[in-house]
């Protein structure tokens, strides 16, 4: 299987090279679809702090 950024294990590889708390952001944003104030209150952050 091809694994460029275009594909989908090329997108779970590119997820698993991230640091957690970004991982973190990008499954709240993306994935699960929340807010960005939904995200921080979740992750426990303010909203706007940087990964």
């Amino acid at each position: 299987m091809k694994e460029g950024p275009d594909t989908h294990a090329g997108a779970l590889a590119a997820l698993r090279r991230l640091p957690l708390p970004q991982r973190a952001v990008i499954v709240c944003r993306v994935l699960l679809d929340l807010s960005t104030v939904e995200t921080a209150t979740v992750l426990g952050v303010a909203e706007g702090t940087d990964g």
